[in-house]
């Protein structure tokens, strides 16, 4: 069970930081090392 709480845990947050980061500007992912592309592979 502790498992399956850890995968919806990480489910959750991919998609928090997924929106975060796509409310971002091009600019702004660049001061932090990302580019649009790098988002939509890592948590799109």
């Amino acid at each position: 069970m502790t498992s399956l709480r850890n995968a919806i845990r990480a489910r959750r947050l991919r998609r928090s930081t997924y929106a975060a980061l796509a409310r971002l500007d091009d600019r702004s992912l660049e001061d932090i090392g990302f580019n649009r592309a790098d988002i939509e592979t890592r948590f799109g």
